[in-house]
């Protein structure tokens, strides 16, 4: 599928604000390695890296449109934020304290798989939060 990451962003607001409610249920204190799984052009993702400045904060997305657009703006990028092409499928949550996902496990066919195999590979103590929309 491809994505369009204009038409995307005219939602914005209406995809944030349960980012905004998933992520303030996460206590995590000092996590050191933060996934965005379906980062989509990354203002959201950027969220995170503001949210946990010592964390390594990493956008994954599986279409190059998207990662286009939230690797464009690269200079005003804090250090602790980066962006890669990536399914959902190929994640692999090894070394990863927080992996966050707003509204992409449903369009992934075997996401209770991928969900299982994640939980079992996330840090101890590691938070998994997901919204996927009805």
């Amino acid at each position: 599928m491809q994505w369009d990451p204009v038409q995307y962003g005219r939602y914005s607001t209406e995809r944030s604000r349960p980012f905004f409610d998933l992520i303030g249920q996460i206590h995590s204190d000092q996590p050191d390695a933060i996934v965005d799984l379906g980062c989509g052009p990354g203002e959201l993702t950027a969220a995170l890296a503001a949210r946990w400045p010592s964390a390594q904060v990493t956008g994954l997305d599986s279409s190059p449109e998207m990662i286009a657009q939230a690797g464009g703006a690269s200079g005003a990028r804090p250090g602790n934020l980066s962006f890669s092409l990536l399914s959902a499928q190929d994640f692999h949550a090894d070394s990863t304290d927080v992996l966050v996902s707003n509204a992409m496990l449903q369009w992934v066919p075997e996401h209770r798989d991928l969900l299982r195999r994640w939980a079992q590979e996330l840090r101890p103590d590691g938070w998994l939060a997901f919204q996927v929309p009805a």
